[in-house]
C-alpha cells in the first residue's frame, strides 16, 4: 500500500483509526486529572460516630495523587516496550486494537474502586495501553502512506492527543466531576473501546511489515538494545526526554498554576505551631485544615459567609487552610500550616480581614508565629500578652489569652476565575499548531536543524515568559500561546523522526520504548521542579525558566543523530 500513488479508502481508514485511538488516549490522560482528586476523596473518607461523613486532608490526597502520577508515567514506559514489542510479533491492527481496548476497558474499571490503591492499580494497566498506542499508530500510518505525505501524518497525530486535551477542558467547563460523580465519568472513559472493534474490523494490516517478518522471527528487544540499534535507540529516548521533561517540568505541568497565581486574587500566610506536651491526644490533619472558627470580612458587604437570602451564592472570599503532615500532629511537635484567603467576587476589597480561632488546649500559644524567615518580625507584649508580626504591608496579631489570631491583609483584588481556563485553551491551541509545524520545518530544512531551532525557540520563548513576565494580561496570554506551540513541536516532529531511526520488524518498539522511556524521566523532571520550587522559596517562574535549560542539551545531542530527510523508512 506504500508505494501506491493514488488514495485509497484503505488509507483513510488507517489514518482515521490512529487519530481517533491517539485522540481519545489525550482525553483519557485529560480525564483523570479531573476526577482524581474527588475520587481520592470520596474513597479516603470515613464515617464518623455520629454517622457524618469526615473528608480526608489536602496533604493526603496530594500524597496518593503523586502515586497515581507516578504510576501513569510508568505504566505508559511499559506499555510502550509491551505493546511495541507485541506489535512487531503479531502486527500493528491487532495490537493497536488490544491498547486501545486496554486503556478503555481499565478506564471503566476505575468505576469499581473502593480503595486508593485499587484506583492506582486500574490507572497503571490503562497506562500501559495509552503507552502502547502511540507508537502503534504512528509506525501503521508511516508504513502504509506514501512517504511524500510523511510530514503532514505526523503533524496529524501529533495533534490528536490535543484535540483530546481540548475536548476534554471544554467538556469540564459544562459538567462539574465532584464526590458524587466522578464513577461515572470514569465509566464514560470506557466507550473508546468500541474503536478496538472498529480497528479489527476495518483497518488492513501492515504490508511492509508482513514483508519484514517473511524473512524470519523478530527478536525486537535484543535488536534495540543491540551493538547497531542501540545509539539510535539512546538518541530517541533523549530527544522524547527533553520535549516531555519542558512540558512535564515547566509548561503543561507548572504554567497553568503560575498563571492562576498571577491572576491575582490570593494571600496565603504560613504560620509555625506546636502542639503542647500535655495534650490529650494528637491534633488530626481535619482539624488543621478546618476554618469553622475562620472567618473573612472588609470595609464592605463581602464576607467568607454566605449572603443573608441566598444561601446557595458563594461567599465572596473562600478560605483553605493547608499542610505538608502525612500524620496526625503528635504532642510536642512543630509543624507548618498556610492559610489561602481567595476573592472570588467582581470587586476588589478594601480593609480585608481574616480572624480565627485556634485551639489552646492542643495548640501551645507560646509557639504560634510566623516561619522562621520572618522571625525578626516578631514582637510580643507582655502587657496585652499579643505576639505580632508584619509582612510587607500586612500584620498579624495573635492573642495568646484566647487565641484570637487577626490577619490584616488590606487591599485584596479578585481572582480571575478564567485565568487557569484561558491559560490551557491557548495551551492547547498553539499545541495543535506547533504539532503541524514540527514536522514540516523538518521536511523543509532536515530533520537536525529543525530540532535545533524547536529546541533554540523553547530556549528563548521559556526564559522570556518566566524570567520577564509578572502580571497576568492579554500579553502573558499571547506568550503562553507561543510556547506552547513551539514546545509542543516536538510531538509532531517525533512521529516524523523516531520511525525512520528503526527497521520495520523492530519499529513499533525503538520508537515506543524511546518516546514512553522519556515519561519517566519526564517524571523525574516534573519532581525537580517541585524541589526547585522549594529551592526558590515557592517561585514557579525561577523554577520553570531552570529547568527549561533542559532544551540546551537537545541543541547539543542532535548533532550526535543521523540526517534521515529524504531517506525512505529503513526496512
Amino acid at each position: 500500500m506504500t508505494e501506491n500513488k493514488k488514495l485509497t479508502r484503505a488509507h483513510w481508514m488507517v489514518l482515521i483509526a490512529a487519530f481517533l485511538g491517539w485522540m481519545f488516549d489525550g482525553l483519557e490522560m485529560g480525564l483523570f486529572p479531573l476526577a482524581a482528586r474527588p475520587a481520592l476523596r470520596d474513597l479516603m473518607s470515613t464515617l464518623t460516630e455520629a454517622g457524618a461523613r469526615q473528608l480526608p486532608s489536602e496533604a493526603a490526597v496530594g500524597e496518593w495523587y503523586s502515586y497515581l502520577v507516578a504510576l501513569f508515567l510508568h505504566g505508559a514506559a511499559a506499555g510502550g516496550l509491551a505493546f511495541g514489542w507485541l506489535g512487531d510479533k503479531i502486527g500493528r491492527v491487532r495490537t493497536m486494537a488490544l491498547s486501545i481496548a486496554a486503556y478503555a476497558f481499565f478506564t471503566g474499571c476505575c468505576y469499581f474502586a473502593i480503595a486508593p490503591w485499587q484506583l492506582g492499580v486500574f490507572r497503571f494497566c490503562a497506562a500501559l495501553g495509552m503507552g502502547g498506542e502511540w507508537a502503534l499508530g504512528v509506525a501503521l500510518v508511516m508504513e502504509c502512506w506514501p512517504a511524500k505525505f510523511r510530514p503532514l501524518l505526523a503533524g496529524a497525530i501529533g495533534a490528536a492527543a490535543n484535540f483530546g486535551f481540548l475536548a476534554i477542558s471544554l467538556i469540564a467547563v459544562m459538567f462539574t466531576v465532584d464526590v458524587d460523580s466522578w464513577r461515572w465519568t470514569m465509566l464514560a472513559g470506557a466507550a473508546p473501546g468500541l474503536l478496538a472493534f472498529f480497528v479489527l474490523a476495518f483497518i488492513p494490516e501492515s504490508q511492509r511489515w508482513k514483508e519484514s517478518v517473511k524473512t524470519g522471527a523478530s527478536k525486537p528487544l535484543r535488536e534495540i538494545f543491540g551493538t547497531k540499534l542501540l545509539k539510535p535507540t539512546l538518541l530517541g529516548i533523549a530527544f522524547a526526554s527533553v520535549a516531555l521533561i519542558g512540558t512535564w517540568g515547566a509548561v503543561s505541568g507548572f504554567l497553568p498554576l503560575w498563571g492562576d497565581k498571577l491572576a491575582g486574587g490570593d494571600r496565603v500566610l504560613t504560620v509555625t505551631a506546636t502542639i503542647r506536651q500535655d495534650a490529650d491526644s494528637a491534633m488530626p490533619r481535619v482539624d488543621i485544615e478546618s476554618t469553622d472558627n475562620a472567618t473573612v470580612t472588609e470595609d464592605g458587604p463581602g464576607s467568607s459567609q454566605p449572603q443573608p437570602g441566598d444561601p446557595k451564592a458563594k461567599p465572596k472570599y473562600k478560605i483553605v487552610k493547608s499542610h505538608q503532615l502525612k500524620a496526625a500532629a503528635q504532642p510536642g511537635q512543630t509543624f507548618d500550616y498556610q492559610i489561602r484567603v481567595t476573592n472570588r467576587g467582581k470587586q476588589s476589597g478594601t480593609q480585608v480581614k481574616l480572624t480565627d480561632r485556634l485551639p489552646l488546649d492542643v495548640i501551645d500559644a507560646s509557639t504560634v508565629s510566623p516561619p522562621d524567615t520572618h522571625a525578626e518580625n516578631v514582637r510580643f507584649d507582655r502587657a496585652t500578652g499579643e505576639t505580632t508580626w508584619a509582612i510587607g504591608e500586612e500584620n498579624v496579631r495573635f492573642d495568646r489569652a484566647t487565641g484570637e489570631m487577626t490577619w490584616t491583609i488590606g487591599e485584596l483584588e479578585y481572582k480571575d476565575p478564567h485565568a487557569k481556563g484561558w491559560i490551557q485553551t491557548v495551551l492547547s491551541i498553539g499545541a495543535i499548531i506547533g504539532c503541524f509545524v514540527g514536522p514540516l520545518l523538518g521536511h523543509w530544512m532536515g530533520r537536525r536543524p529543525a530540532y535545533f531551532i524547536l529546541c533554540t525557540l523553547s530556549l528563548l520563548s521559556c526564559g522570556y515568559l518566566f524570567r520577564f513576565m509578572d502580571e497576568y494580561n492579554m500579553m502573558f496570554v499571547v506568550v503562553t500561546g507561543f510556547v506552547g506551540l513551539v514546545t509542543a513541536s516536538f510531538y509532531g516532529w517525533l512521529p516524523l523522526y523516531l520511525p525512520e531511526l528503526f527497521p520495520t520488524r523492530v519499529r513499533a518498539t525503538g520508537q515506543g520504548t524511546s518516546f514512553n522511556f522519556g515519561r519517566i524521566l519526564a517524571a523525574a523532571g516534573a519532581m525537580t521542579t517541585g524541589q526547585l520550587m522549594v529551592l526558590f522559596e515557592g517561585s514557579y517562574s525561577r523554577a520553570c525558566a531552570t529547568i527549561t535549560l533542559v532544551y540546551i542539551v537537545g541543541m547539543v545531542l542532535i548533532w550526535f543523530a543521523p540526517e534521515t530527510k529524504g531517506k525512505p523508512l529503513p526496512d
